[in-house]
């Protein structure tokens, strides 16, 4: 079995492994078997994204197995074992460990210090200088030093970077420069106080908003306990829209996600 390293969420790992028969010589797989996937030594098994290619480049007894880590089983920070079962060599059956490796986990180093921007249950807005691209810190420890929260520390589970790129470009902007943006209310209306003293406008893409309370307030608790509820069969605090309205809020919910 090898160890391939750590790799980044969203990368597709390539294990190879040989078959030979009792003679020692190489030999094909009378079976291929089932490839599949292991998060940090559990049971359940990850076949979705798990592939095997058998006689690669047409060479008798040499294999891989393909993990493609943007499924969401795979979650930064974890180790994943990959094992191939039920396959057949020279007559026998064969389960075998592949290897391993490890999803953002390894980091070495500190790789960013600063003032965040804002916090709230669960989340954190790193400052303007981190790096603008999604899951780059997937993986990583974040630790409040000072301030509100001083001495608590987290695992980065799921960083998103558009944002960042958003107050990272108006901040680097030439003074006296004006700005619509289209994301989250309070990010905006703190972003445009703080370069007012460089006569930059930063300015909301709507001209009339009603503060939303009740979306300021999700936070994973609520999310855990909306998701149970579904998986017994109950809807809780359900909203309902009109269909032509549905229908576009779906197309712009596929969007963010395409480009996320």
């Amino acid at each position: 079995m090898i160890h391939l390293g750590d790799v980044n969420k969203g990368a597709t790992v390539r294990l190879p492994f040989n078959s030979a028969g009792a003679d020692g010589a190489s030999i094909t797989l009378a079976a291929n078997g089932t490839a599949k996937a292991y998060v940090d030594g559990g049971t359940t098994e990850i076949t979705s994204g798990v592939t095997l290619t058998e006689d690669h480049d047409a060479i008798t007894g040499r294999h891989f197995v393909s993990v493609d880590t943007t499924g969401s089983g795979f979650t930064p920070g974890s180790d994943i074992l990959v094992a191939v079962d039920g396959m057949t060599i020279d007559g026998k059956t064969v389960n075998v460990w592949v290897g391993s490796f490890s999803i953002n986990r390894r980091r070495g180093g500190v790789s960013l210090v600063g003032l965040a921007q804002a916090g709230a249950s669960g989340t954190v807005t790193f400052p303007a200088s981190a790096v603008a691209t999604d899951d780059y810190y997937n993986g990583q420890l974040a630790k409040i030093v000072y301030g509100t929260g001083a001495g608590q520390s987290r695992w980065v589970t799921d960083y998103v970077g558009s944002t960042e790129h958003i107050v990272k470009t108006i901040k680097e902007a030439p003074e006296g420069t004006r700005w619509l943006v289209g994301t989250e209310l309070n990010l905006v209306d703190r972003l445009a106080r703080e370069v007012l003293p460089q006569n930059k406008i930063v300015q909301f893409t709507a001209t009339t908003i009603c503060m939303c309370s009740t979306m300021q307030r999700i936070d994973p608790q609520h999310l855990a306990w909306t998701l149970e509820n579904l998986a017994e069969g109950k809807v809780v605090n359900q909203i309902l829209v009109p269909d032509h309205e549905a229908v576009l809020a779906k197309l712009a919910l596929e969007r963010m996600l395409d480009i996320s």
